[in-house]
């Protein structure tokens, strides 16, 4: 297994669709993204297999200290309701 970091291929992302093109280049079998639980459905719903959410909650002088990780994986179907 190999670590992809994201940031040295692009310098940012505008939407899920940057990272899913990272993730397809480097054909990526978990995408890793830092409290963006929507960011995972997005990805999970356009063919990330699995993504891994860190939820950091404590960072004291730069250092994380404390963080919960949820695993989310499977098929989903995402649909966007305009109101």
């Amino acid at each position: 297994n190999e670590l992809i970091d994201f940031y040295k291929i692009l310098n940012n992302w505008a939407d899920y669709r940057d990272i899913l093109d990272v993730a397809n280049k480097f054909q990526c079998d978990t995408v890793v993204i830092i409290a963006n639980f929507r960011l995972a459905v997005e990805l999970l719903a356009n063919g990330v297999n699995k993504v891994a959410v860190l939820d950091i909650r404590e960072i004291p002088l730069n250092e994380i200290r404390d963080v919960d990780i949820y695993v989310i994986e499977g098929d989903i179907k995402l649909n966007r309701i305009e109101l």
